[in-house]
């Protein structure tokens, strides 16, 4: 991973400082070895992982966020650790990796390959602050002020949108044994997303001027076909307003979002290893020519995308549709990107009322696109450095337990967690006990 431009976040605006060279280790407070954390994976966990960070710190908190997208990198610097809330003591560095998406929090730590992260011990930092530690900054910083350097490290911790087993049954090897996995310490909506243009037509070809819906089932059908586009989203649209192009863009394989994707709409490899009935595969990446309907030609690009920003991206302009995790507020810019319904259930409203948490109609058993996270730690690795063990219980019990996550959308508490407490508006009523091809089953009356 090539980690470009860092910034220096903090929570309120501080005049702009020149670039300076920094070992963040050394630079006081300094940091002792055992409490540098190195966290990979999904990035749809990372605003938990934030919140749940400056719960974990008393004072002293710095964040460095990755300028290309925000999501790339970040490192959170604590000057003086809560221990009553973290289980720490003095000042600790956590460093999240998002790069290539949920597998990186399995395999790599499970395996303890070697991860490219930002070296802490060599950066330059400087230029403009976000106003929020989680803020994209892109353009603030000069060629001069990022990592000269990027550390091979092996992950300490990992977070991943899908159970261990999902990847393991959707072809990768890694050890059976020698790691811990906590089920179920949190969980993560996705939604539907399509370009406002593409909006617009959906809502006159189903004659609403509110949320347009589309079913799972011609979604599946679109995901995995080149043809017929137009009947699937547009069947009611005469053949003069049809566009002559759609883009639908997905995530890479390694991405939770895509292997959450993949179970919902296409019923892909289960935690077994086996397909569920009727089990459909996906159209290669490409550019196809769809001719199904005489008259009119469509162009039909599948692209692949390492990053949800790299999805936003495509569906921010033209006609295009898409896969995100719910973490992804909407934007209130006009002629950006929107959510649609799914078989008639809105990701961001619940009864009939806007909803910026977007998960309370997963919580209500409404809106079933969703799916438990897994945290992952290596053995080996807990047993050499007690704190990794105590930093990653702590994130289950305060993740788990949902408090910290009031504020933050579509990721919620799962009633089996570690932390065992319920949170009106944060815990879901129904889990799938971590079998990601089960149907939810109510356990909270």
């Amino acid at each position: 991973m090539k980690v470009k431009n860092i910034v220096l976040a903090v929570a309120a605006a501080i005049a702009t400082p020149s670039a300076f060279a920094a070992n963040l280790v050394t630079t006081a407070p300094t940091v002792a070895a055992s409490n540098i954390f190195y966290i990979s994976g999904a990035s749809a966990q990372t605003p938990g992982l934030a919140k749940a960070v400056g719960k974990f710190c008393t004072s002293g908190l710095v964040t460095y966020v990755d300028s290309v997208d925000g999501k790339t990198a970040f490192v959170y610097k604590c000057g003086v650790a809560n221990t009553a809330t973290s289980g720490l003591s003095g000042a600790f560095i956590v460093v999240k990796t998002d790069a290539g998406g949920s597998y990186y929090g399995v395999g790599p730590v499970i395996s303890q390959t070697v991860q490219k992260f930002p070296d802490i011990t060599n950066v330059t930092v400087g230029a403009t602050p976000a106003t929020t530690n989680l803020s994209d900054v892109a353009g603030v910083l000069t060629g001069t002020a990022e990592f000269t350097t990027g550390a091979n490290v092996k992950p300490q911790i990992g977070l991943s949108d899908v159970s261990a087993a999902i990847w393991r049954a959707r072809g990768v090897s890694f050890p059976t044994v020698g790691f811990t996995e906590v089920a179920g310490f949190a969980g993560q909506g996705f939604g539907v997303v399509v370009s406002s243009a593409l909006y617009a037509l959906l809502q006159a070809d189903q004659g609403t001027t509110g949320q347009p819906s589309i079913s799972s089932t011609n979604y599946a059908n679109l995901v995995s076909g080149v043809d017929t586009v137009w009947q699937k989203l547009l069947p009611n649209t005469a053949v003069a307003s049809l566009p002559t192009t759609l883009t639908l863009a997905r995530r890479v394989a390694t991405s939770g979002t895509q292997a959450a994707s993949d179970i919902y709409f296409l019923r892909s490899p289960c935690e077994t290893g086996t397909t569920l009935g009727g089990a459909l595969g996906p159209t290669t990446v490409g550019v196809y020519a769809d001719a199904t309907i005489p008259g009119h030609a469509t162009t039909f690009t599948v692209k692949e995308e390492s990053s949800t920003g790299g999805v936003k991206t495509d569906v921010g302009s033209g006609y295009a549709i898409g896969v995100i995790s719910l973490e992804n507020q909407e934007p209130t810019t006009v002629g950006s990107w929107r959510y649609v319904k799914i078989n008639g259930v809105s990701p961001n409203a619940y009864n009939n009322l806007a909803d910026t948490t977007q998960k309370l109609s997963i919580l209500n058993g409404q809106y079933d696109f969703a799916y438990e996270s897994t945290l992952i730690t290596n053995d080996a690795v807990t047993t050499a450095n007690a704190n990794v063990a105590t930093l990653a219980a702590s994130l289950v019990t305060d993740l788990g337990e949902g408090s910290n996550l009031t504020t933050t959308p579509g990721i919620y508490a799962d009633p089996f967690n570690a932390g065992g407490t319920y949170v009106v508006g944060q815990t879901n009523r129904y889990t799938r006990t971590n079998n990601a091809c089960q149907v939810s089953q109510l356990v909270i009356q």
